[in-house]
């Protein structure tokens, strides 16, 4: 039980911390957004 309870606080320290750079987590949600317009849809819909 000790070890989730830390292994929490970790992830909830990682979330603050990231919370604290939006402008770099904006820049990736942009990238990723162009990435994304880059695919065809088709490729995403068809069947493997």
């Amino acid at each position: 039980m000790a070890s989730l309870r830390s292994f929490a606080g970790a992830s909830r320290r990682t979330g603050n911390a990231t919370m604290r750079i939006p402008a770099a987590n904006s820049q990736a949600r942009v990238n990723g957004e162009k990435n994304a317009k880059r695919i065809p849809v088709w490729v995403l819909i068809a069947p493997e």
